[in-house]
């Protein structure tokens, strides 16, 4: 047999085992995010203040058809900007103005979190790296926490790791990914206002680190 095409079959099989070791990681880091933050996540009332202020607000930004500007006991609300709110209430038209809906948009986004520490630190570290960083994540008592509250919080964090994980994809050469990172910086910002500026000032930080090595 030809010795080229065996190591090409060889080569092609080791690529399909890692893609399968990775795509194992993924489903089971995702199902462990799902259930720890679904599980019970409707159970006990709204906490009496961020909680509860921001579900209010989008439920009277659905009553009054108020589509761009949050509304708070009936007065223009502008403290925050409306995403989180937008997320709100896609959920509330789905299920209901309960408690589950409420916490829905944080609980996800925090599992959208997690795979992208696992995705980001695997590119840099390998899948043990990527695999312990994720679950590292998981057992993190404030993010666990934020993942269960009806904020900001949980929503701003994802999108600065979007941010970041489009910067680390930038930075291996393929151009496309600059749209996702302006997108998810975009989105943070609509999200927490300057707060999402913690993402560019990490990248320019390390851009200029890298500048000063070369």
């Amino acid at each position: 047999m030809d010795s080229g095409a065996e190591m090409r079959r060889f080569s092609g099989l080791r690529a399909g085992l890692r893609w399968h070791a990775v795509a194992l990681q993924t489903a089971g880091l995702t199902a462990i995010a799902l259930m720890l933050y679904l599980f019970e996540l409707g159970k006990g009332a709204l906490s009496d203040w961020d909680d509860a202020i921001y579900a209010e607000i989008t439920k009277e930004m659905m009553q009054g058809h108020h589509w761009l500007t949050p509304y708070w006991n009936h007065l223009p609300f502008f403290e925050k900007p409306p995403l989180f709110n937008w997320l709100q209430m896609i959920a509330f038209s789905v299920l209901g103005r309960t408690e589950f809906a409420a916490r829905l948009p944080s609980a996800l986004a925090s599992v959208v979190t997690v795979m992208l520490v696992y995705a980001m630190t695997r590119r840099m570290a390998g899948r043990a790296a990527g695999l312990l960083a994720g679950f590292v994540l998981l057992t993190t008592h404030f993010f666990d926490q934020a993942a269960r509250d009806a904020t900001t919080d949980a929503l701003l964090v994802m999108l600065i790791y979007l941010t970041v994980y489009g910067y680390v994809r930038l930075r291996e050469g393929d151009g496309r990914w600059f749209y996702l990172l302006c997108a998810a910086l975009a989105l943070g910002i609509l999200t927490k206002g300057p707060a999402a500026l913690v993402a560019p000032m990490a990248i320019g930080l390390d851009w200029g680190f890298r500048r000063e090595k070369k």
